[in-house]
């Protein structure tokens, strides 16, 4: 009788083991999903590893600029259900110097996403460009350090600095719109690797429109910065992938 008391504690204790395990590793999937897995995207993806066909300075400027990029949806589906939370730029093959040669500051580096009408329906009035309510993600000031864009690279230069955001944006799929309204820097502007007017795509897949003006209402065509964005999972997509290790871990014992 005392033996199998005590076989029966064993088995109690192991069971009450095995859930603490696996208590602890759905514990440390949601956390690993939720602060270690950020996912970066070059849009356009097409040119993760191949330069651009030209160059386009607007949001490195030394002074006031207002940009928008507008994306198709179907080259953002590995974004959807993801936290958006921040972007970064390169600099063309042709560099030879990194940039900026000494640290430069923006007073106001503002960014808004929000829902986009087609690149084919691209109007050069901002507001028309706009579906729902813009999301501003980005405010104030904005340091660049000295060298932070690389040159010498291949067969791309590697992305520059992430400039993060104050705010995640969950993208939940659809065309993106992505503006971008600064003050410029009082130091010197920058050529970013781009995709000219007349690139495949350019008015299909993605466009972009820009002017001078912190607070411009109408702009310009322009050529489409190459950039790329940084996400991570959204804590309920990190609550599944722990809820599907926690089933796992059970169904091994």
């Amino acid at each position: 009788m005392i033996l199998g008391r005590r076989g029966s504690r064993s088995v109690t204790q192991e069971g009450t083991h095995m859930r603490k395990v696996s208590i602890a590793m759905f514990t440390a999937v949601i956390a690993g999903a939720a602060s270690g897995g950020q996912i970066t995207q070059v849009v356009p993806g097409a040119y993760t590893n191949t330069p651009g066909t030209g160059v386009f300075l607007g949001p490195m400027t030394i002074g006031p600029r207002t940009y928008q990029m507008l994306l198709h949806e179907d080259m953002l589906t590995n974004l959807v259900g993801l936290e958006l939370t921040g972007m970064s730029w390169r600099l063309p093959l042709s560099a030879t110097t990194g940039w900026p040669a000494s640290d430069i500051a923006y007073s106001n580096y503002d960014i808004y996403l929000s829902g986009s009408v087609d690149p084919s329906d691209r109007s050069l009035t901002f507001a028309d460009n706009v579906v729902g309510t813009q999301t501003q993600v980005r405010s104030g000031a904005l340091t660049i350090d000295a060298d932070s864009f690389g040159f010498g690279g291949s067969p791309t230069n590697d992305f520059g600095p992430t400039v993060g955001f104050q705010s995640g944006y969950l993208y939940t799929g659809g065309n993106l719109l992505v503006e971008i309204r600064h003050e410029g820097n009082g130091f010197g502007s920058r050529a970013l690797d781009a995709l000219t007017t007349s690139t495949s795509g350019y008015g299909s897949m993605f466009s972009a429109a820009w002017q001078s003006s912190y607070t411009a209402t109408t702009g310009l065509q322009g050529n489409f910065t190459i950039f790329q964005f940084t996400a991570i999972p959204t804590p309920g997509a990190a609550a599944l992938l722990g809820m599907g290790a926690l089933v796992a871990a059970r169904r091994r014992r």
